[in-house]
């Protein structure tokens, strides 16, 4: 499903190129992607995740990292099929 059809607002960014450590390492998202979002998720590509606060994860591991954040744009949401006919267009 392309974004244009997605039911749900997510806006995304990734961070690149982290720089872990055995002892976790904060990293802050950004001040004004935080301004859009109600709430995020993270997806790192190695290392793991320890805490999630308001606006940063605490993240342990070895070697680099990238990560995707991904949150729901103010004012969306809850927004997932909900507003749709999910029977509309549906051959049977």
């Amino acid at each position: 499903m392309s974004p244009i059809d997605s039911p749900q607002v997510l806006l995304e960014y990734i961070d690149f190129d982290i720089q872990l450590s055995p002892d976790g390492v904060k990293v802050y998202l950004d001040e004004t992607y935080l301004k859009t979002i109600d709430h995020f998720a993270a997806f790192p590509n190695n290392g793991k995740v320890l805490e999630k606060g308001i606006n940063y994860i605490i993240i342990e591991g070895e070697g680099m990292t990238d990560i995707r954040f991904v949150g729901e744009r103010i004012g969306y949401e809850g927004a997932f099929y909900s507003a749709m006919d999910l029977n509309e267009g549906v051959v049977a």
